[in-house]
């Protein structure tokens, strides 16, 4: 769908898939373009999130990610566009640090299109957990929705047990008994946060 034609046919002559467009790019997976307006459009696959829609969704055909764009760029999973004021987005796939803005996998460009730019329905499974000290523990996967830039947690987990930023999953091995607590963990993401509570105890 790299092609924006509204199909996944291979094309061997160009065909024609907008007006009115000011700049291009194209990288491994994604296109984009820019409007003379400064509306940024994107297509193609979009596994990591490089269209910019808020979505993982295959795009056939240009979707509206953003107004008041100058200008586009685009790696093979990543992509990035300067605003008409100068200011500079990233968003697609970060393992490695291709995009600003801290240890997040997945950045998603604000624009005028629907997003969900705060992450909705946090929670863990189970929410009330209890480890063995010295005994690893069976990690506990938390599930969203909405994009998410990083994790963290207050207090701080019982020694021994992590929270990956990156992930939000809680492992590791608990160091030592510790009395039971409650543990606020934060999923943060491009323009609000959601937090949910985990009642942890070590024995």
């Amino acid at each position: 769908g790299q092609l924006g034609d509204g199909t996944t046919t291979q094309r061997t002559s160009p065909v024609p898939v907008g007006t009115g467009v000011a700049s291009v790019a194209a990288g491994g997976f994604q296109s984009l373009a820019v409007k003379t307006g400064g509306d940024l459009y994107a297509w193609g696959w979009n596994s990591s999130g490089q269209l910019g829609d808020g979505t993982t969704t295959q795009r056939t055909s240009p979707v509206l990610v953003g107004t008041e764009f100058a200008s586009v760029a685009a790696g093979t999973s990543h992509s990035l566009a300067v605003t008409m004021g100068g200011d500079l987005y990233a968003w697609g796939l970060n393992q490695d640090g291709q995009l600003t803005g801290g240890p997040s996998r997945y950045v998603f460009v604000p624009g005028s299109a629907p997003l969900n730019p705060t992450p909705d329905g946090f929670v863990y499974s189970p929410t009330v957990a209890t480890y063995a000290a010295g005994v690893t523990a069976i990690p506990n996967v938390p599930t969203w929705s909405g994009p998410v830039a990083f994790f963290s947690v207050s207090p701080a987990l019982p020694a021994g047990l992590l929270l990956d930023p990156v992930t939000g999953v809680i492992s590791g091995t608990a160091a030592a008994p510790a009395p039971t607590a409650s543990y606020a963990v934060t999923a943060s993401g491009p323009t609000g946060s959601m937090t949910t509570l985990v009642l942890i105890t070590v024995n």
